[in-house]
């Protein structure tokens, strides 16, 4: 009845362009309505998905723990690639005869200068029974500019990511060419497939008779020169305690 009087009082074209302009307002609203709704639902959708897939995450992180702690992370066939942190140019010819000269001289000489971070690593090797050790190897890794390796198998090492995932630890001796001193990763015990598969038995000279050792004491670091791949200098010394 209101529109009719309302109609009556108006122009008929102008009442008509009003009630045009209502229904489009209505059809404004009823898809605006629309959009909104369905941005609603994908947002709850996307939330379901998200959730799914943080737990999913999570169930594989604890597997990766659960195999990593009943199996040590060793790399065997692997593709012939360059240690992290080096070219992919071959060596000059310079470089080869100085890795030739650094491997006859011996590592003895080095000991006063690896002296004191051997001190500091069988430190912090005979504390891994304690919590947090984690954040501690990690510490030690920062602090001293370590390279995180793993063995790849026939005295070869690749890069690693993450300390809990390395097998061995390179510290570059300080005032050589490219000759370091390789520990093994304190968090890794020591078992029958790290000593034979691990690189222990080839790296190390030690007393293994199987069982499961959990501190390392290293008397003498093995050492290699890193040029375009790594070189033996000289085998390691080490001793094993079960704690």
């Amino acid at each position: 009845m209101e529109t009719v009087e309302a109609q009556a009082l108006l122009a008929p074209e102008t009442a008509n362009m009003l009630i045009i302009l209502s229904l489009a307002l209505n059809l404004v609203l009823l898809v605006g309505f629309a959009f909104l709704w369905a941005t609603r639902r994908r947002e709850l959708e996307v939330s379901k998905l998200e959730n799914s897939i943080q737990k999913l995450s999570n169930n594989v992180k604890r597997l990766e723990k659960r195999i990593e702690e009943k199996n040590p992370r060793v790399v065997h066939t692997l593709p012939d690639i360059k240690p992290f942190g080096m070219g992919f140019d071959e060596e000059s010819v310079e470089e080869r005869k100085s890795a030739q000269e650094a491997t006859a001289e011996g590592n003895d000489e080095y000991a006063s200068l690896w002296e004191k971070f051997i001190a500091d690593y069988n430190l912090l090797a005979g504390s891994m029974n304690v919590p947090r050790q984690l954040e501690a190897c990690e510490k030690f890794v920062y602090d001293n500019s370590l390279r995180m390796l793993l063995y790849g198998g026939a005295m070869n090492f690749l890069p690693a990511i993450e300390v809990s995932e390395s097998n061995y630890w390179a510290w570059k001796i300080p005032d050589t060419k490219n000759i370091y001193a390789i520990v093994p990763n304190p968090m890794r015990p020591c078992d029958k497939v790290v000593y034979e598969s691990g690189g222990l038995r080839q790296i190390f000279d030690m007393d293994y008779n199987g069982g499961v050792f959990r501190k390392y004491i290293i008397e003498r670091p093995a050492t290699f020169v890193s040029v375009s791949g790594w070189q033996l200098q000289e085998r390691g010394r080490l001793e094993l305690e079960k704690e």
